[in-house]
């Protein structure tokens, strides 16, 4: 099997920050994963419809992390989508071989080493390297590279829970970064501020999915309280803990988040202790989580409908604070 030469593999706290951490390593740019994150906009609040459930999902991360990265820095990249696995194929080998890896977005529930914890498409790994049939990732969730047969690949990429993947790929066109860490901070920063503070100018395609911003932690706890009414509050209730504790250390991104910005704050000029109000938020967070735990172990209805309500409460709470922060962010530049 080919491999590219120089690629070191290593695991982290969410598949697309990891994926860049390690790409960043591999053409030099040597950014840690929560720099990555921060430059990829950082974090967002997303309500997701979809078709085969009956209640809101919640995304703590940007649905353009990936694509706001490589724009953030000023370094040239295209993501494509193809037709057909063939030409799929053909496009990442081609780049390869070229000694470049490529940005792949599949669907988690397609994939067998991928946990089955909820996990919200699209999952992000990097192609590495392939053979006749199979092709290698570096994936997060794995602690060493390994070998995708090429049948399991065809059908995680085709599909998606959220919207089609189209075998959609990101290749990265020109490894120089165009601008210096201050400039990339500031876009970055600008960017998730305009997009927490002003969703509904926001000039970003959205993608298929609900409420946006501090809104969407609304409208997540507005549906967490009609959720103590159903016949079975446990799956919702379950799947939001996930959505919360799976990714970015288990608090919807904001520790990851916190961490980038001890490092892209003061390059983008914002004062003030920004990342330890990131945390401060970053533990209410944790706590909506803990409430949402309570309620799927909870041993009769009253505890299972106080636990939801605590829950409500957090994240309406939440929606505030994280507005104020951002207002700040504003005010500051």
């Amino acid at each position: 099997m080919f491999q590219l030469s120089g690629f070191d593999h290593r695991t982290g706290h969410h598949c697309g920050t990891s994926a860049l951490r390690n790409l960043s390593e591999f053409h030099g740019w040597n950014f840690d994963e929560a720099t990555c994150f921060g430059l990829g906009g950082g974090i967002a609040s997303v309500t997701l419809d979809r078709a085969d459930r009956d209640w809101h999902e919640f995304l703590g991360r940007p649905l353009w992390l990936e694509e706001q990265f490589f724009e953030s820095l000023d370094i040239d990249y295209v993501r494509r989508e193809e037709d057909s696995f063939e030409d799929a194929w053909e496009s990442i080998t081609g780049r390869l071989d070229m000694e470049e890896p490529v940005l792949l977005f599949l669907d988690p529930t397609e994939l067998d080493h991928v946990p089955a914890t909820g996990h919200i498409s699209p999952h992000v790994a990097l192609a590495i390297g392939y053979g006749d049939d199979a092709l290698l990732l570096s994936d997060a969730t794995e602690p060493d590279a390994f070998e995708l047969p090429i049948a399991d690949l065809n059908r995680s990429w085709s599909g998606g829970q959220i919207r089609d993947l189209n075998y959609s790929h990101i290749v990265v066109t020109d490894v120089q970064t165009g601008v210096d860490l201050e400039t990339a901070a500031n876009r970055a920063f600008r960017e998730t501020t305009t997009y927490m503070l002003d969703t509904r100018s926001y000039e970003r395609r959205l993608g298929a999915a609900g409420d946006h911003g501090p809104d969407a932690i609304r409208t997540f706890a507005n549906r967490v309280g009609s959720w103590a009414d159903r016949d079975d509050p446990i799956p919702p209730a379950r799947h939001a803990r996930y959505s919360i504790e799976e990714h970015g250390r288990g608090a919807a991104f904001r520790r990851l988040y916190a961490d980038a910005l001890d490092v892209l704050a003061p390059e983008a000029g914002v004062g003030g202790p920004v990342a330890d109000r990131m945390r401060t938020i970053a533990e209410e967070w944790e706590a909506a989580a803990a409430a949402f735990g309570t309620a799927v172990s909870a041993d009769d209805d009253a505890e299972r409908r106080t636990a939801l309500s605590e829950a409500e409460g957090a994240l309406n709470g939440i929606a505030e604070q994280e507005h104020r922060f951002f207002k700040h962010a504003r005010d500051e530049f």
